[in-house]
């Protein structure tokens, strides 16, 4: 049920600390990792469904470490929804998208810094930001568009971007950034 989605881990007690090492796999509509206020340290693998989230956080830290993984399904699936100033620090970590999926979702001030690669397929956002704080995007990155209809950046009623990574665009309805 989208409503009342089924959690792998759930915390949500501030100042709470959640390492992930191993696999969370959930089905559809469902929420790999929730936090409230408290770290994530994500170092292994989570693969969600269609329509389900890798990582919610509101508030707090999320650190996802190199060699760890997000694997989200389609139809509006999330790598990593963070909302209410949540700070996301993406150390190379493999995160895959099925269409129609978002890698980041960023509200309320919440801030990303990226420092990994992706490879977007068909009608993807690499981030969305809707209030953001500031998405900046490294020079260690790479991001890559082969299917189409996509958008790399897409901010709304505020928010910053400073992109320093390589951006290739291999087919046309590809957007790199909206503001």
């Amino acid at each position: 049920d989208i409503n009342n989605p089924s959690i792998g881990i759930y915390s949500s007690t501030s100042g709470n600390s959640i390492i992930n090492a191993n696999k969370i796999n959930t089905g559809d509509n469902s929420v790999g990792i929730y936090s409230k206020d408290g770290t994530v340290t994500q170092n292994g693998d989570i693969n969600t469904g269609n329509a389900g989230t890798g990582i919610y956080a509101s508030g707090g830290l999320v650190n996802l470490n190199n060699g760890s993984s997000i694997n989200v399904g389609s139809n509006e699936a999330v790598a990593v929804y963070a909302v209410n100033g949540a700070g996301i620090t993406n150390n190379n970590s493999g995160i895959t998208l099925g269409n129609k999926s978002i890698g980041f979702v960023l509200e309320s001030g919440s801030t990303l810094t990226n420092n990994g690669s992706i490879t977007l397929g068909d009608e993807n956002i690499f981030v969305y930001g809707n209030g953001a704080g500031t998405v900046t995007s490294s020079n260690l990155a790479a991001i890559s568009a082969t299917g189409s209809n996509n958008i790399v950046f897409y901010t709304v009623n505020g928010g910053n971007v400073v992109n320093n990574s390589s951006i290739t665009i291999l087919i046309r309805f590809n957007v790199l950034e909206s503001i």
